[in-house]
């Protein structure tokens, strides 16, 4: 049964690609294409971790990347008619390439003020510093690798208090939504000067080392995702030519991901995982691929009835507004750790794993289709939008988003930071970064675009 749905999942991904016009980072390609490559890890793993799929599983699986991919078709289609309606009455808002369109506009440098983001390199330091050394505080230790494992475990593995002073949470989201507009940054400055910028860089980078500071790899791995999708989008619209599928560019790509997955358990050594002792292969297939077996094991067994509506896919959301409405929300999610023989195969179940549980197998397809039409609207919202001397707010989103479709495979990602305060503070601090880093002016005081022209003579 793997074997059919491997080859149908890849049938859909090459179907979507098409569909979308060759569009390569379109939502329906990543999000089939992501479970294509789990599913040909879990393939190396059949008899080792006895993957005979149910056939529940397979509707689930097939279904439910089926109707993602239907729903983005769907939005992609009236776009589409309303960009032919615009030019049949001669708009000159876009234009066509290939029958894609891409916004118009100036081809210009996002200028950014030198102080500014040298103060703001300072407050990325200073975050780092203050969260070390609460973590410090609250769990001992000289070693920073030693404390960033321990505070991991502290908050991860106990019930102990391990919440730091709300001031640090409030830098590290505000540096964490900087790394999103800084990937458009970097991206269109790269496109325009064809030089990648110090300053920007070593902002992004910082904040790559920031978001690792409590133990997790994905947040810095969500970073750097972000930023392909920023420099692909903003690609195609510096050029006028999709982003297509190309053997130079698979190869690129593929190097790129092999560079990463080699390092990704050496990163997380450091962290204090103690991950040496399993072979590599076996490492990543825990990450890459035991999702499929995970979520097979899941929908054919019981497991605890919720507690509250919708617990599991939208636990952020619910957390945060339960106890708004008198709700008791301290609930833990149901990710039980599995294995099997000796092989150890994680806790997490692929996204439809939390739309199941909440809301039954019509969950797994109405949240996938929800989820498509959501994330191609703002894909086409991001193609379309004009190029400027500002930060594009709808490639940003996609930028933050694309991370969660890539990663679909592995957990409920998209809901978890789509529907979430996380997902509102961001949008405030983008606007926050656009108006200090491209409308502020540092030594007049004023916006830019209000500052008094000279007349003419």
């Amino acid at each position: 049964m793997i074997y059919l749905l491997f080859v149908l999942t890849c049938l859909l991904t090459v179907g979507a690609y098409y569909a979308a016009d060759r569009e390569l980072l379109a939502p329906g390609v990543i999000f089939a294409g992501g479970f294509a490559f789990s599913e040909l890890w879990a393939l190396g793993f059949v008899r080792q971790w006895k993957l005979y799929m149910h056939w529940n599983t397979f509707i689930v699986l097939f279904g439910g990347i089926s109707a993602f991919i239907l729903a983005t078709l769907l939005v992609h289609w009236l776009f589409k008619r309303k960009r032919q309606s615009s030019l049949s009455f001669g708009s000159s808002s876009s234009y066509t390439y290939s029958g894609s369109s891409f916004g118009l506009g100036a081809s210009n440098e996002i200028a950014l003020n030198r102080w500014l983001l040298i103060g703001l390199v300072v407050l990325e330091i200073f975050t780092m510093l203050i969260t070390v050394y609460e973590m410090r505080a609250m769990v001992g230790g000289n070693n920073i690798f030693k404390i960033i494992a321990d505070y991991r475990q502290r908050s991860t593995f106990t019930t102990a208090n391990s919440k730091l002073p709300s001031y640090i949470y409030f830098f590290r989201t505000f540096v964490m939504a900087g790394n999103y507009w800084f990937a458009y940054v970097i991206a269109n400055n790269f496109l325009v000067t064809k030089k990648l910028q110090l300053g920007p860089i070593i902002i992004f980078v910082i904040g790559l080392l920031n978001s690792m500071l409590f133990g997790s790899r994905g947040g810095a791995i969500n970073m750097m995702i972000a930023f392909i999708a920023c420099l692909g989008i903003l690609y195609a619209k510096h050029s006028g030519h999709k982003l297509k599928f190309s053997w130079k560019l698979f190869l690129a790509l593929a190097l790129a991901g092999t560079v990463v997955l080699l390092s990704f358990r050496s990163i997380g050594n450091l962290m204090g995982r103690n991950s040496h002792v399993i072979p590599l292969h076996e490492y990543l297939a825990e990450y890459l691929g035991a999702q499929i077996k995970n979520l097979d094991t899941f929908l054919n067994e019981p497991f605890p009835k919720n507690y509250l509506w919708g617990q599991q896919t939208f636990a952020d959301a619910i957390k945060w507004l339960g106890p708004k409405f008198g709700l008791d929300t301290n609930y833990q999610l149901y990710l039980p750790m599995r294995f099997v023989g000796r092989y150890h195969l994680g806790n997490v179940c692929t996204t439809f794993a939390a739309f199941y549980q909440d809301f039954g197998y019509a969950g797994c397809f109405i949240l996938s289709a929800l989820m498509g039409l959501i994330s191609q609207a703002v894909f086409e919202l991001a193609m379309a939008s004009r190029l400027s001397n500002r930060v594009d707010y709808a490639t940003v989103v996609y930028g933050y988003i694309y991370p969660a479709l890539v990663f679909s495979f592995f957990s409920n990602r998209f809901y978890s930071q789509m529907v979430s305060p996380l997902f509102i503070k961001c949008i405030f601090f983008w606007l926050a970064y656009n108006i200090i880093f491209c409308d502020w002016d540092l030594f007049t005081g004023w916006l830019r675009e209000h500052l008094p022209r000279k007349k003419e003579s």
